[in-house]
């Protein structure tokens, strides 16, 4: 597991240390480093994807999973030097520092590495991540693909969530983790309880169905239910809600993580209405809390506060407990003439409550409700 992370002359970092647990929550308002942050990880993972890392010394700055352009890119705009460093602390007390070389302008940059442990979180099979864009509602999908940074969940816009949700329905699969089944699904197989969370956090009653069409195309199809009411008709994701297909991937990345392993992902509430946002929090919450280390960057307020629930201890699933979750707020400050950016690390208490609450986080909603009163 990654325990923290120091970026120097990164992008809009001058030098930044910041650290992680099971459950680690970047926010802040745009162009404060947020990005930045997962980034520096994904140019790590995709330069060692590609090989070039562990046997080159090299980092991959354009490839599958991000494209950070070159060495001018990639710097801090005031930094004295052009070496760049990005150092990993793991558990077990494992470092790993790899300083790069950004004065080429080319999309490859010689990286001098230092304590690598290539079984780590970072770069084992285990590693997911899932874009903020994902892939769109489709009649049909790829059954498989070749890719070089290629996760259980395909590209980094979760392309073969369907496929790999009829690849574990076909073989009956069950949950990596048995504590992450739905209270309401009758077994601990994994393409059932994808249904059950997905009825949970989007839209009560659906069934999801992964049908193989040809030898390289999926078909997904949702069934409506109402108690013991089945519908008779079945809908493609271009007839149901967007959202659906937004979460899908996220659902099956949580389900199908094994203990231990790394999850990434960006805007996990995007296309979720507010409630729907909560209980996606509750969910990541509970994969935390039973091993999986998850990293998100969020603008949502209501994904955050259903992670804080689920630390009181509100909803009928697994508490989570305070030392497995980290809050970070980023913002910038400028200081002789110079711009650079800080996170406001806040804790969740036993209760719920913060132990500070920054001036920008989340509280649009205050200063909007005082000038409507005014």
């Amino acid at each position: 597991m990654i325990k923290f992370l120091q970026l120097k002359n990164f992008k809009c970092f001058s030098d930044i240390m910041v650290d992680f647990s099971n459950l680690t929550v970047i926010t802040g308002v745009n162009g404060m480093g947020k990005s930045s942050i997962i980034q520096s990880l994904l140019l790590l993972r995709q330069s060692f994807d590609e090989r070039y890392l562990q046997v080159d010394q090299v980092v991959q700055l354009n490839a599958e999973l991000i494209n950070l352009q070159n060495g001018d890119a990639l710097r801090y705009s005031w930094a004295d030097d052009k070496e760049i460093d990005i150092i990993i602390g793991f558990e077990n007390d494992i470092e790993s520092s790899f300083t790069i070389d950004s004065a080429s302008q080319e999309s490859k940059l010689n990286v001098n590495v230092n304590g690598s442990d290539w079984k780590t979180n970072l770069f084992n099979s285990n590693f997911a991540y899932l874009y903020a864009e994902r892939l769109a509602p489709q009649a049909t999908y790829l059954k498989n693909r070749d890719m070089r940074s290629k996760s259980r969940l395909g590209s980094k816009n979760g392309d073969l969530a369907a496929s790999l949700l009829f690849s574990l329905a076909e073989k009956g699969e069950k949950l990596p983790i048995p504590a992450l089944k739905h209270p309401d699904a009758e077994d601990d197989f994994v393409h059932k309880n994808v249904s059950e969370w997905i009825s949970d956090i989007v839209y009560a009653g659906v069934q999801l169905r992964a049908e193989e069409e040809t030898a390289n195309s999926i078909k997904l199809s949702y069934v409506v239910e109402r108690g013991s009411k089945k519908g008779n008709a079945t809908y493609s994701p271009l007839a149901v809600a967007f959202g659906f297909s937004y979460v899908l991937p996220v659902i099956l990345g949580v389900l199908t993580a094994q203990p231990g392993s790394l999850l990434i992902i960006e805007n996990p509430e995007a296309h979720l209405h507010p409630s729907a946002q909560t209980k996606m929090g509750k969910l990541l919450a509970l994969a935390a809390q039973n091993g999986v280390q998850i990293i998100i960057e969020t603008h949502s307020d209501h994904l955050v506060n259903g992670i804080r629930l689920m630390v009181k201890g509100l909803p009928k699933l697994q508490k989570l407990d305070t030392d497995k979750v980290l809050l970070h707020y980023f913002n910038s400050f400028v200081v002789d003439d110079l711009d650079d950016r800080y996170a406001d690390t806040l804790k969740i208490f036993d209760d719920g409550k913060l132990d500070g609450w920054p001036t920008g986080f989340f509280d649009e909603w205050e200063k909007s409700l005082i000038s409507l009163v005014d």
